[in-house]
């Protein structure tokens, strides 16, 4: 329970315990990212370009398919389960309730999507056999992956943060192993790579749900939620979720369409040092998030968030944008010839980058912690006249003009999710 005197603390004394939490998961979570760096530096080494690309499209549909099944439904939960943890309920009503919601989604989402994938597999080269297949493996990862950011949210509601990073480290490491191993085999490693990735993303679900279940096993069991809010959330994000596993595609249509293509590798490559920005997401989605959830819902405690998460990912973003500027000479002879001259792009790509972190980790992490969805559909109309304005404007056969539509999209992120912010912020009591 929340009382009074803890939500009047000070700005200070909230920053001190995010960063407390923050400093201690921030050390596992750097060692993880480099394990999956190095994980996906060997399978990039490792198989051919045409194998890659095959690849490639199956995992941007396990991505693309997350974020689909999602679509607000671990806001909902997270905000759900905070509040019966504060009032001293189970979590496992609205876990049963999400869990449910979920399942209806995917029974959508995994066959339209594997549909899609397939046509792409076959259209680029994939056989029929082996497209299936790959077309199963990628089912065989969306699912299990998308019921474990369920159980995430419970072991973040329950204080559980330190077992999500090592289980994260748990199945990074295994992940490596696996890839090595079969990288010291001679043979055609497309399939057994997605087979990795399968067999990660069930490990991470059963090592989820073995912790999750201790703290939902606190109370007897009980029914589910009802499933109206849940579903509610669902229709409210699902347009702008459309959108947004749309819109990088938009962006290489155009550029195709243009006959670019050096600027779609320009993009890409650049866009790598942005992975700088991971820790910080990940601290932020996971340390931060679950004590929001966990504080009163008024604006006293909103307003301790807004200072300490955006204002703190504000200054870090800046800092990011100023190093990649100052750093430019070096960053651009690690990417090799051909990147020379790409500094002014090279910065924007950094800005860009710091703004989708602001628009996804700092403002984005407060409404998903408050169960704040409303109004996410305005980020479709907001994206239109964007898109209008970019490929009216823009001059997409140079370098520059990419870059500038690329570095401008997570916009339209922003100013939705701060229209999001301001509609919950004014139902707030004082």
């Amino acid at each position: 329970m929340v009382t009074p005197e803890a939500d009047a603390a000070s700005p200070r004394s909230g920053m001190r315990a995010v960063a407390s939490r923050a400093a201690s998961f921030a050390g596992v979570t750097v060692i993880t990212q480099i394990l999956a760096l190095a994980s996906g530096l060997i399978v990039v080494r490792a198989m051919s370009k045409e194998d890659y690309a095959l690849y490639a499209i199956a995992t941007a549909t396990v991505g693309a398919s997350g974020v689909l099944a999602d679509s607000g439904l671990n806001s909902i939960l997270i905000a759900s389960a905070g509040r019966a943890r504060r009032a001293g309920r189970s979590v496992v009503p609205p876990f049963l309730a999400a869990h449910e919601v979920r399942r209806r989604m995917l029974l959508i989402v995994v066959p339209a999507f594997g549909l899609f994938t397939l046509y792409l597999l076959l259209a680029n080269g994939g056989g029929t056999a082996s497209s299936l297949v790959m077309v199963a493996l990628v089912a065989a990862t969306v699912w299990p992956e998308a019921n474990a950011s369920l159980y995430r949210m419970i072991l973040q509601i329950g204080d559980r943060v330190s077992v999500i990073q090592w289980v994260t480290l748990a199945v990074a490491i295994g992940r490596l192993v696996l890839v090595v191993t079969l990288w010291m085999v001679p043979r055609s490693l497309l399939l057994p790579f997605l087979a990795v990735q399968a067999l990660a993303s069930v490990a991470q679900l059963i090592l989820m749900r073995k912790h999750a279940r201790v703290i939902m096993c606190d109370r007897p069991e009980q029914e589910r939620d009802d499933l109206k809010p849940y579903v509610k959330a669902l229709w409210n994000v699902l347009p702008q979720n459309i959108v947004l596993v749309a819109s990088p595609q938009l962006i290489t249509l155009a550029l195709t369409l243009e006959g670019n293509s050096a600027a779609i590798a320009e993009i890409a490559a650049l866009s790598r040092f942005g992975m700088v920005m991971v820790v910080l997401q990940q601290v932020v989605g996971n340390v931060a998030a679950p004590l929001v959830a966990l504080s009163s819902e008024s604006r006293r405690a909103t307003n301790k968030a807004l200072v300490v998460i955006v204002g703190g990912m504000t200054v870090a973003v800046a800092g990011f944008v100023v190093v990649t500027a100052l750093a430019s000479d070096l960053l651009l002879r690690i990417l090799g010839p051909g990147y020379e001259n790409l500094h002014d792009e090279l910065v924007l790509i950094a800005i860009g980058s710091g703004l989708s972190t602001i628009a996804g980790y700092a403002l984005g992490v407060i409404n998903h912690a408050r169960g704040w969805t409303s109004y996410s559909w305005v980020y479709v109309p907001l994206f239109m006249i964007w898109a209008v304005i970019a490929l009216t404007t823009l001059d997409l056969s140079t370098s520059m003009g990419a870059v500038l539509m690329v570095a401008s999209l997570p916009l339209v992120d922003v100013v939705t999710q701060i229209i999001r912010l301001s509609v919950g912020y004014r139902r707030l009591t004082e």
